[in-house]
């Protein structure tokens, strides 16, 4: 079940406020209210409803701020629909007021409106899902060679050798400029690294220096490694 916070609770308070104006304003204006005023009037709190249910589900999928980025779209036809219902319906209100309005002209109007955005949302919902799945997988697949730059910056910041600390700028460089992404034929070599890494660490925070310098010689051969291994399988 969907917690409402904060913001949840004024987005109901506002469409509320909306409802609570527009019933209001149907009910006190003395205007002669034919079979299609009362239609709209119907679908139009309908389309307030809708439209605060819709919002609720657009920003409140995700705590992500990219999750409510995504979520804009759907926000933004569940709005446009329920104006464009309140629009339509003040002017059937005001038409009927000096004509009869038959009630199949409302109903006509309410459905293809309510059809139109219902298909709308769908689609801009099923867009949201699939390119949030596209941005986490994109997270995952280069979440090894982010790491990686991120234990060989720790390793700069500690070594105070400027001999290794040369070194360590070389594979700090390779790293960077290696193929971002992994795929399932490199997982064996960069858990290789990752293991290569952990034992460089020991090995500068030990001052064991040359030891140190060999095993960076070692992690930059595996990066190239690896790096063809991710040419080969493009």
């Amino acid at each position: 079940m969907m917690q409402m916070n904060k913001q949840m609770k004024s987005f109901v308070a506002m469409f509320g406020i909306v409802a609570v104006v527009y019933v209001l304003l149907f009910a006190l204006i003395p205007f002669t209210k034919p079979a299609g005023s009362w239609l709209m009037f119907i679908f139009s709190l309908i389309s307030i409803a809708g439209g605060c249910g819709i919002t609720l589900y657009a920003f409140g999928k995700g705590d992500s701020l990219m999750s409510k980025f995504y979520g804009y779209p759907v926000f933004k036809i569940g709005i446009g629909y329920m104006l464009l219902q309140l629009g339509l319906s003040v002017l059937v209100h005001i038409i009927g007021a000096f004509t009869n309005v038959p009630y199949w002209v409302g109903l006509l109007l309410s459905l293809v409106m309510a059809g139109t955005a219902g298909i709308g949302i769908i689609a801009a919902d099923n867009a949201h899902d699939f390119i949030e799945q596209m941005d986490n997988h994109e997270d995952v697949v280069t979440r090894n060679i982010t790491y990686f730059n991120i234990d060989i910056s720790d390793l700069l910041e500690m070594c105070r050798d400027e001999t290794l600390h040369v070194s360590l700028k070389e594979l700090a460089t390779k790293c960077k400029y290696s193929d971002p992404v992994s795929i399932p034929e490199t997982e064996e070599k960069e858990q290789q690294i990752k293991m290569e890494l952990q034992e460089l660490h020991a090995l500068i925070e030990q001052n064991e220096n040359e030891k140190a310098n060999e095993k960076i010689q070692l992690v930059l051969r595996m990066l190239s490694s690896r790096n063809r291994i991710c040419q080969a399988n493009k």
